[in-house]
């Protein structure tokens, strides 16, 4: 092409272009800005200086990618971390509420048996109680004389307060005075049912029994002792103020705020 150069711009030839010391394009003059060159005042600019620009804008648009890729993997592992803290947490919770119900469990174990220590104690206890568990105890019940009631028996009365107390057969039941007959008052009447679940059943309904007779479980020496120093710190309470009661769960008397929803027997 007799030495001429191609325009950059319109890809003619050109015999005055304008070129480019450091990469040597060429362009006409009226095609510069279409040659894809950088410019300025009408001339080729230093491309290498352009070429450093384009690279940094490239670079700074690979670390945003960079970025946006670290932020989105950062975000996934927080709450990876997060889900897993949290099932942690639910997990120590629910071992501590185990731990707090076991300590519940020694605490009440100890309250029933009324701070025995040794283990042959324990298992006396466990044992008395467990054979006083189909007896109930009545008081104030008076004694039949053979003398003068010839006709009525302890038994006879007995069976007329349980008949009262509920709708149930009454079950064979047998009675045996405690202690020395005095002048005075009439001995405690103990009352023996077939099981431990007769018995409670009649315990429950004995608020439908008005009479003169009181109605309790046959504790241990070691329960009522317990119960008594309950009673005792249950005035100390009520006397500064306290609305306090005395209720059972599960067998075990506590001392509990007077709208607590127990059971009291």
């Amino acid at each position: 092409m007799d030495g001429k150069r191609i325009c950059k711009g319109c890809s003619t030839a050109v015999a005055k272009p304008i070129v480019c010391s450091r990469c040597g394009t060429a362009s006409h003059p009226g095609c510069i800005s279409r040659a894809g060159h950088p410019v300025r005042d009408g001339k080729f600019s230093d491309c290498i200086t352009a070429t450093a620009s384009t690279s940094d804008a490239l670079s700074q648009t690979l670390l945003d990618s960079i970025y946006s890729i670290i932020r989105s993997e950062f975000a996934v592992f927080k709450k990876e971390l997060l889900d897993t803290l949290r099932a942690d947490f639910d997990k120590i919770n629910g071992d501590i509420q185990r731990l707090s119900s076991r300590i519940d469990k020694l605490e009440n174990s100890e309250l029933r048996l009324g701070g025995v220590s040794s283990e042959e104690e324990v298992l006396e206890e466990i044992a008395e109680r467990e054979r006083r568990s189909t007896n109930l105890i009545f008081f104030n019940l008076k004694e039949t004389d053979a003398s003068t009631d010839s006709n009525i028996t302890d038994l006879d009365l007995v069976k007329d307060i349980l008949e009262v107390m509920g709708p149930r057969d009454v079950p064979n039941v047998k009675i045996s005075r405690l202690g020395a007959k005095r002048r005075d008052s009439p001995r405690p009447l103990r009352v023996s049912f077939p099981s431990k679940h007769e018995a409670l059943a009649f315990l429950r309904d004995k608020k439908k029994y008005s009479g003169p007779v009181k109605i309790y479980l046959d504790r241990t020496p070691k329960q009522r002792r317990h119960l008594s120093e309950l009673q005792a710190k249950l005035k100390v309470v009520r006397d500064a103020g306290e609305n306090k009661i005395i209720r059972y769960f599960n067998g075990v008397p506590r001392i509990v705020n007077a709208r607590h929803n127990a059971k009291n027997v």
